[in-house]
């Protein structure tokens, strides 16, 4: 009998993960205190606010991130605080993982003037019971390095 409860718990688990809804993401998310140990010192005093509207579209005030350069016949990574706006929809990984992917329309990066761009990444959804989790990796996705953010109410 244990057995069977553990097996129905584990199959609501997993696909509570996957039943996301619009609704649930349509806010303001800011970056949760505890993603700054991960930041280095250039980039951990920003805000990270992101506010998905429901119309498609997105607003993103100083996400830290790195990026990697190519400069003098080498690869240096170099670290960056973003802001802009586009257009946002979910897709999935093969396993069933729901994403929210953020294109980029318009993009400022360390606070200089706008431009056109087309960019874009991806943000992991988790669900934890009624709590909705969102985060993207700085390095490896497999390792807990990331920038996690929570809802906020208005």
């Amino acid at each position: 009998m244990l057995r069977f409860f553990s097996i129905i718990v584990l199959l609501l688990i997993m696909t509570g993960c996957n039943d996301v809804q619009t609704s649930e993401v349509v806010g303001t998310w800011i970056m949760k205190e505890e993603s700054r140990e991960y930041l280095p010192p250039e980039v951990e005093k920003s805000t990270g606010k992101i506010t998905v509207l429901i119309d498609g579209t997105f607003v993103a005030h100083e996400l830290p991130g790195r990026k990697w350069h190519f400069d003098s016949g080498k690869y240096v990574d170099k670290w960056e605080v973003i802001s802009g706006s586009g257009n946002w929809k979910f897709t999935s990984l093969s396993g069933g993982q729901k994403n929210l992917y953020l294109r980029f329309n318009k993009l400022s990066v360390d606070n200089a003037d706008e431009q056109d761009v087309s960019y874009g990444f991806s943000l992991f959804i988790s669900r934890w019971w009624s709590t909705i989790d969102m985060h993207y990796s700085l390095y490896d996705p497999d390792q807990y390095d990331r920038v996690e953010f929570e809802k906020i109410t208005q």
